[in-house]
């Protein structure tokens, strides 16, 4: 967390922390407080805690009040499994109209909602994630999701998580049809954090990396196409012209073919 404006804890439920509190705060390297250090006007902007609605990320200062976690069961994200993926712009960009069982590498994971978009549609991904903190959060997810129903538990069948840097990410540790690229990038100051999750990522992960790195490195491993999420109006990956774009109302879809 070196560098971020504020700081994280874990907070445990009762006044005795469990095995499993204790375990996970030790790997995430968290201090671990108690219940009552909420009233003692906490210097910390952020707690992780374990409660059971599964591991969520909480933020205490005004502007920040909420909990993020990973819910593949949100009734949200599950209106848009049943609108079907293949014709959406993200299943159209990863070429879901050509073949359904594509091999994706989610190469900057984030919170899974994209990855598990197009594992419902049947393609196998992996999730890499360098950030500890969030990859615990999607762990959780997965976790909660195969004990939710049938059909969540398939869906997460096609879903490998890798705690991993994607730069230090070698093509021969396996066969990928699509790279999958959604780079972090700076909120807008004049917005009213409009979207809390990016804020809270954007508080826990450290400065993104440099996109043509991102870009280059992505088609060294993609056998068909790299697809890059943007927001609509934003600059274009490394400033590299993509070969198709698909155009959504906030955000939109760069496609790099590989000849």
């Amino acid at each position: 967390m070196t560098g971020k404006p504020t700081s994280l804890v874990f907070l445990q439920q009762k006044a005795k922390a469990s095995d499993t509190e204790r375990e996970l705060a030790q790997r995430l390297q968290l201090e671990l407080v108690q219940p009552t250090a909420l009233g003692e006007a906490p210097e910390f902007g952020y707690v992780l805690e374990l409660t059971d609605a599964g591991l969520g990320l909480r933020g205490m200062e005004k502007e920040t009040r909420g909990t993020l976690r990973v819910d593949f069961a949100a009734k949200s994200l599950q209106r848009r499994v049943q609108q079907s993926v293949k014709s959406q712009d993200i299943g159209k960009a990863v070429g879901l109209t050509r073949q359904s069982q594509l091999r994706v590498l989610d190469a900057t994971a984030g919170l899974g909602t994209d990855a598990f978009l197009l594992a419902s549609a049947g393609c196998e991904v992996t999730l890499l994630e360098r950030s500890a903190i969030v990859y615990a959060l999607l762990q959780d997810g997965v976790s909660r999701a195969r004990e939710t129903s049938s059909e969540l538990r398939d869906v997460v069948s096609r879903i490998t998580l890798a705690q991993q840097d994607f730069l230090r990410f070698q093509k021969q540790d396996a066969d990928f049809d699509v790279v999958y690229l959604d780079p972090m990038f700076p909120a807008k100051r004049n917005r009213a954090r409009a979207k809390k999750a990016m804020f809270f990522l954007q508080q826990l992960l450290d400065e993104p990396s440099d996109e043509a790195l991102l870009l280059a490195h992505a088609r060294s491993i993609a056998n068909s196409r790299v697809v890059v999420k943007r927001a609509r109006l934003a600059p274009l990956a490394g400033g590299q012209q993509p070969d198709i774009q698909f155009k959504g109302s906030s955000s939109r879809f760069d496609v790099y073919l590989i000849r």
